[in-house]
C-alpha cells in the first residue's frame, strides 16, 4: 500500500507541474491558493485549538517505521580484550557488507560512545591495505552514529570488509537508559570489576536487547539485520567464556591470559549477540547429538539440574510442536549477577538473573521454569525468525511467553496450564492503563515501552484464541508454515497471518484486525431472562467497549436444565446478540465461555439484591459442576465481586459456602483470592461465615498447597487475631515464603529480645536469618550493634546477607548511629583480620563518602561549624574504605 500511495502522489505532481507548463504557458491554477498575509487559518476540528491526530490515526512523524535496509550485514569478525581497571573493551571488527538495492559510497554504522582509533578498508584476499581510510572520510553524526566515506561506490552483490580497532567505553556515557523490562542499556557490563566486593563474583556479559550492542562493537544495530559471525575473547586464564554458536579452539597466552575462539554458523541479529565471562562451574546435558550446558556458581553446581534439567525435554517437545528442529549447534544457559532483566534469549546462550540459581528450599517455593522455557521458545520465535521491527515486537514476546503455557500443559496438564493463563489475565487485567495500547504499535514513544503486558501476556492469550479458533492441528501447522518461511530471516504480523490463512484456507483478516491492530478487549454484560408470554429462557449478550462496535469471536456456553447439562457454540458476529437456550425453566447454572478461551471482562445485568443473591447462588452451583479449575476461578471471582459490590446481608449469606468452599480448593488463584477477601472482610457488619482459625491453620498444615498461598493464609492468622505461638511455630516452616511471612506478621512486642536474637542466631538458613535481622532492625526495639552482633554469630550467615544487613541498618540509623555502628565494627573486623566484612563495610559507605566529599569540596566556608562532623565522619569513611583496599 505505501509503493501505490506513493506511486500516485508522484503522478498527481508531474500532472500538476505539466498542467502549469505546458508548452512554456502558465494555465489557470484548479487549486485553491490562499493569501498568506491574510487572516486565513487552517482547519482545526476541535474547537479547543489543539492538533486533530483523527481516531487512531498515526502520524506520519510519530511512525516507528522498519530501518531501512541500504546495506546487509554478511559477517562480523570481532577480538577483544578487556580492561577490567577501566571497565573497558579494546576491540578489533572486521565487518562484511554489501549494498542491499542501490550502490552505495557511505557506510553508517551504530557506534555508541566509542574511541575510533583507525578504519581500514580491507583488500579483497582480507590484508590491509598500505594506509588506513583518512580521518577527513569518518565523522561521528552524533555520539552514537559513525559515518565512513568509502572512496568508490560498490554495487549490489558485491562485498566490502571494513576493519575497525577501536575502544568501547559503556561506563563513560553518564546515565543510561532503560525501562521496566530492561533497566540499563549500557550493553556491556562489569561486575565487581575492582574485586571491592568479596560478596560477588567478578563477571563480564552482554545484553544487546534492543539496540545496545553498539555500545561495544561497531555494527548496523537494527533487528532486520542478519548477520554469522565469531568472537575471539582474550581473557585471564582463570576464567571461563560463553559466546553464540561453537567453542572453536581455546589458546593459552604467555601473560597468563587465554583467547577462546568461537563461531556463530547461522545468521542471527546483531542484537542478540553474546559474551559473557566469569568463574562458573559448567554443568554438561545433551539433546540429540547437541550440546546442553549449564553455567551457575560452583556453590549452586549440585541443584543446576533442578533448575534446567528439563531443557532438553523442552527442546524435545518444542522441536516436534512446531514441526522445525532446534537449528542451532548448541543450547547453554548462563546465569549472571546483577542482570538487568529477568532473562535474555541470545542465540544458542540464554542470560538468566541470578533468581534461576536457586537451593531446593527457594526452588521448592518458586520453580523458574516458567523462565526456562520462555526464554527456550524464543530460540524459534526471535532468534530463528526475528521480528522485522519493534513494533512487531509480538512476533518474538507473545509467542515466548505462550511457550510457558505449551509446556507446562504437555508436561504437568491442563490444571498448571489453566494456571499460567490465569497469570496472563491477571498481569494484564491488573495493570489497565495497558486496555488502551495495540499489540502493534508504530507510533510508540520510546522502544522500551513495547515491553509490556499486552506484548508478553495479552499477545499470548491472543494466540491461545487464534488456536481456538482454527484449531490445533491448524495452528501447529501454520506456525510450521510460519518458521520454514522465514527461517534464519525477519518477518511482520501479516507473514504470520499468511502463515496460518495457507495452513487454514480462511481468511483471517477480520482475526488480526481486531485483536492485533486494534486495541481493548471485549466487554460483555449478561442478562439471563424470559420475554413476557414466553417461557423460554434467553440469554442477551452486549459487548459495551466503546473503543470498538463489535468484537468477532466463538464461544460456547454451557447451562443445566432439571440436571441436563445443555451446550451451545456461538460465533458471535454482532453487538447484541440473543440466544435462545431453548429451556421452559430457568438454568439451574449457566457458564459463558465454557472453554475459557476468550479475553474479556464479563458483567451481570443486575436489578436488585435478591438479583444479586440468585446470581452468587448460579455461580456457585456453576462453580460445582465445572471441572476446569481456571474456569472455576472465574466464577468464584465473578461472585465475589459482586459479594463485595452489592455489602448485602443476604447476598454475603449466599457467598459463605461458596468461601468455604473454595477455602478446600488447592488451585492457587482460587484459594489466594479467598484469602483475599476473608481478610479484607473480616470486620464487616453482619460477616458471619464460620471459617475459623482452625480451617486456617488445616490449610496452612497442607504441604501441597502453593508457598505462596500458605504464606497469605499467615497473614489471615494475623488479622484472625490468632494467638502469637501459633504464628511463631511457622517462623521455622520448610519453606523461607511462610518462614518470612510468619516473621513479618510476629507481634515482636510479645518476644522478648532474648527470644528474637536467639531465633536469628540459630536459624540454618541465611536467607530467613537476614530477615529477622532485617524486621529487628526495623522495628527498633534492639541496638543495631547487638543485632548485627548477633547475626555474624551465626555459622550459617554468607557475606551476601551480611551486605543486605548492613545496608539496611546504615539506612535506617540517624548520623551519629551511623558512626558507632562503623567504628564498632571496623574496629572488630581489623583485631579479626576478617578483611571480606571489612570490604563489605567499606561498600556500603563508599557512595556516601563520595557525597561527603563533594559537600565539603563545594562549601564556602571550611571554617563552618556544621561542616565538623562531616569532616570527622568522612575520615573515619575515608580510613575504612582505605583499610579494605590493603
Amino acid at each position: 500500500m505505501k509503493s501505490i500511495l506513493f506511486l500516485i502522489g508522484i503522478t498527481l505532481s508531474i500532472n500538476a507541474c505539466d498542467l502549469f507548463h505546458k508548452n512554456g504557458k502558465t494555465h489557470e491554477s484548479q487549486f485553491v491558493v490562499y493569501d498568506t498575509s491574510s487572516t486565513y487559518k487552517p482547519f482545526d476540528p476541535l474547537s479547543s485549538g489543539e492538533t486533530w491526530t483523527g481516531d487512531g490515526e498515526i502520524l506520519f512523524d510519530n511512525y516507528k517505521p522498519t530501518k531501512e535496509k541500504k546495506w546487509e550485514l554478511k559477517h562480523t569478525d570481532l577480538r577483544v580484550r578487556f580492561d577490567f581497571k577501566q571497565r573497558k573493551l579494546l576491540g578489533e571488527a572486521d565487518i562484511l557488507i554489501s549494498p542491499y538495492a542501490a550502490q552505495q559510497d557511505t557506510l553508517f554504522l551504530d557506534a555508541k560512545n566509542m574511541d575510533i582509533e583507525s578504519i581500514w578498508n580491507l583488500l579483497p584476499n582480507g590484508q590491509m591495505p598500505e594506509h588506513a581510510i583518512g580521518s577527513n572520510q569518518i565523522f561521528y553524526v552524533d555520539s552514537s552514529l559513525l559515518k565512513i566515506y568509502l572512496g568508490s561506490f560498490v554495487q549490489p552483490g558485491e562485498t566490502k570488509n571494513i576493519r575497525i580497532f577501536y575502544t568501547a567505553k559503556p561506563y563513560e556515557i553518564g546515565k543510561t537508559g532503560g525501562n521496566l523490562a530492561i533497566t540499563d542499556d549500557r550493553g556491556l557490563f562489569f561486575i565487581n570489576h575492582d574485586l571491592s566486593d568479596p560478596s560477588k563474583p567478578r563477571q563480564i556479559w552482554t545484553q544487546g536487547e534492543t539496540e545496545s550492542n553498539s555500545h561495544w562493537f561497531p555494527t548496523i544495530d537494527a533487528p532486520n539485520q542478519k548477520m554469522t559471525q565469531t568472537i575471539q575473547m582474550t581473557v585471564p586464564d582463570t576464567m571461563v567464556t560463553l559466546s553464540n554458536g561453537t567453542l572453536l579452539k581455546s589458546i593459552k597466552n604467555t601473560e597468563g591470559t587465554r583467547t577462546d575462539f568461537w563461531e556463530q554458523k547461522q545468521p542471527h541479529a546483531p542484537y542478540l549477540t553474546m559474551m559473557a565471562v566469569g568463574n562458573w562451574e559448567i554443568i554438561k546435558d545433551k539433546w540429540r547429538n547437541k550440546e546442553v550446558n549449564y553455567l551457575v556458581e560452583k556453590k549452586y553446581a549440585p541443584f543446576a539440574k533442578l533448575n534446567f534439567g528439563n531443557t532438553p525435554e523442552m527442546m524435545e517437545f518444542f522441536s516436534q510442536y512446531t514441526g522445525v528442529d532446534f537449528a542451532w549447534d548448541k543450547y547453554s544457559q548462563v546465569v549472571v549477577r546483577d542482570f538487568v532483566s529477568g532473562a535474555m534469549e541470545n542465540t544458542s546462550a540464554t542470560v538468566h538473573m541470578e533468581g534461576l540459581q536457586q537451593t531446593p528450599d527457594l526452588w521448592k517455593d518458586k520453580s523458574m521454569e516458567d523462565y526456562v522455557s520462555h526464554e527456550l521458545f524464543h530460540q524459534w520465535f526471535g532468534d530463528l525468525v526475528t521480528t522485522e521491527s519493534w513494533s512487531n515486537i509480538t512476533l518474538n514476546e507473545s509467542f515466548a511467553t505462550y511457550g510457558e503455557y505449551l509446556w507446562r500443559k504437555h508436561k504437568y496438564g491442563q490444571e498448571s496450564a489453566d494456571f499460567i493463563l490465569d497469570d496472563f489475565r491477571n498481569n494484564y487485567n491488573w495493570l489497565g492503563f495497558d486496555e488502551g495500547k495495540k499489540l502493534v504499535r508504530y507510533d510508540y514513544g520510546k522502544v522500551g515501552e513495547l515491553f509490556d503486558a499486552v506484548s508478553y501476556q495479552k499477545g499470548a492469550l491472543i494466540l491461545h484464541m487464534l488456536q481456538y479458533t482454527i484449531g490445533e492441528k491448524s495452528f501447529r501447522s501454520g506456525i510450521k508454515n510460519y518458521l520454514q518461511n522465514h527461517m534464519f530471516g525477519n518477518a511482520e504480523v501479516a507473514d504470520l497471518r499468511m502463515a496460518m490463512e495457507n495452513a487454514t484456507g480462511r481468511d483471517l483478516n477480520w482475526f488480526f484486525d481486531q485483536w492485533y491492530f486494534a486495541k481493548g478487549h471485549p466487554k460483555i454484560q449478561l442478562v439471563l431472562q424470559n420475554e413476557p408470554g414466553d417461557k423460554k429462557q434467553q440469554l442477551y449478550i452486549q459487548q459495551t467497549q466503546t473503543n470498538r462496535n463489535c468484537f468477532n469471536f466463538p464461544v460456547r456456553i454451557e447451562w443445566s436444565e432439571n440436571g441436563q447439562i445443555k451446550s451451545k457454540k456461538l460465533f458471535i458476529t454482532q453487538r447484541n446478540t440473543i440466544v435462545n437456550l431453548e429451556c421452559d425453566v430457568k438454568p439451574d447454572w449457566f457458564v459463558f465461555d465454557a472453554d475459557n478461551t476468550l479475553l474479556c471482562t464479563i458483567e451481570y445485568s443486575l436489578t436488585d439484591i435478591a438479583d444479586i443473591e440468585k446470581q452468587v447462588t448460579l455461580l456457585h452451583n456453576a462453580y460445582q459442576h465445572t471441572a476446569s479449575q481456571s474456569l472455576k476461578n472465574r466464577l468464584f471471582e465473578q461472585a465475589a465481586n459482586l459479594t463485595e459490590f452489592s455489602e448485602s446481608d443476604a447476598v454475603k449469606k449466599s457467598f459463605a459456602p461458596f468461601l468455604r468452599e473454595s477455602l478446600k480448593s488447592t488451585y492457587p488463584y482460587i484459594l489466594s483470592r479467598a484469602l483475599q477477601f476473608k481478610i479484607t472482610n473480616l470486620n464487616q457488619d453482619g460477616w458471619n461465615d464460620n471459617i475459623t482459625q482452625d480451617t486456617i491453620v488445616a490449610l496452612l498444615n497442607n504441604k501441597s498447597i502453593p508457598s505462596d498461598c500458605r504464606a497469605q493464609a499467615i497473614s489471615a492468622l494475623y488479622y484472625m487475631k490468632a494467638p502469637n505461638h501459633l504464628i511463631l511455630k511457622y517462623t521455622t516452616d520448610s519453606s523461607v515464603a511462610v518462614s518470612y511471612r510468619a516473621i513479618l506478621m510476629l507481634n515482636n512486642d510479645s518476644l522478648s529480645n532474648t527470644q528474637c536474637l536467639s531465633y536469628m542466631r540459630l536459624e540454618s538458613r541465611s536467607i530467613v536469618a537476614q530477615y529477622w535481622a532485617s524486621e529487628l532492625i526495623s522495628s527498633g526495639k534492639i541496638n543495631k550493634i547487638e543485632i548485627l552482633e548477633n547475626f555474624l554469630s551465626n555459622k550459617n550467615i554468607e557475606l551476601s546477607n551480611f551486605s543486605n544487613v548492613a545496608r539496611i541498618a546504615l539506612g535506617e540509623s540517624n548520623n551519629e548511629e551511623d558512626i558507632q555502628i562503623i567504628r564498632y565494627f571496623y574496629s572488630q573486623f581489623q583485631k579479626t583480620n576478617q578483611i571480606n566484612l571489612l570490604k563489605i563495610l567499606a561498600m556500603n559507605i563508599r557512595d556516601e563518602y563520595t557525597d561527603l566529599k563533594r559537600q565539603l569540596t563545594n562549601s564556602d566556608d571550611q571554617e563552618d561549624a556544621s561542616l565538623k562532623a562531616i569532616k570527622e565522619k568522612c575520615k573515619l569513611y575515608e580510613e575504612v574504605i582505605e583499610s579494605s583496599k590493603k
